[in-house]
């Protein structure tokens, strides 16, 4: 594989339990760890065009009650960017207000439908750590296809 062809993932330094992208899964993906302005994932070189962030499903609840107004503000910071929030949960679970917090699942949902409207974030529910470094890996390949193709 030539040089130019892998995916150069950027991970944020200060991500605490990083996705890896270890295995056959990622064949042509490299890992470059450097610290990122806002998100925890992109692609090296387009980190200002594109960013990915992972929460927990506990990291996720404590940005909707005490870390609400940080969040908020990271996001207003990033406006003409492509935008995306992991959360290594399901729906389900937080329908049915499968989390720790007393949040009513009620103002969760609330709160992700409106972030979603007022910053233009997608969303994706990914179940678990698994799942959520497939989406990390496959929205990075996608972006710099659509990148290179001018789709966007």
């Amino acid at each position: 594989m030539k040089k130019e062809e892998y995916l150069r993932i950027r991970v944020d330094k200060r991500e605490q339990l990083p996705y890896t992208f270890l295995g056959s899964r990622y064949p042509d993906v490299i890992v470059v760890k450097k610290s990122l302005d806002v998100g925890d994932y992109s692609l090296d070189g387009w980190e200002h065009d594109l960013f990915i962030e992972r929460k927990t499903c506990a990291d996720f609840i404590s940005s909707i009650t005490q870390g609400r107004e940080r969040f908020e503000r990271e996001m207003e910071r990033v406006s003409q960017v492509f935008r995306y929030l992991l959360i290594e949960m399901n729906l389900s679970d937080v329908l049915l207000g499968n989390y720790r917090s007393g949040a009513d699942p009620h103002s969760v949902i609330a709160t992700i439908m409106s972030w979603q409207i007022r910053f233009t974030l997608t969303t994706m529910f990914v179940g678990d750590r698994a799942q959520g470094e497939t989406a990390v890996y496959w929205l990075c390949r996608e972006y710099r296809r659509n990148r290179q193709l001018k789709r966007i």
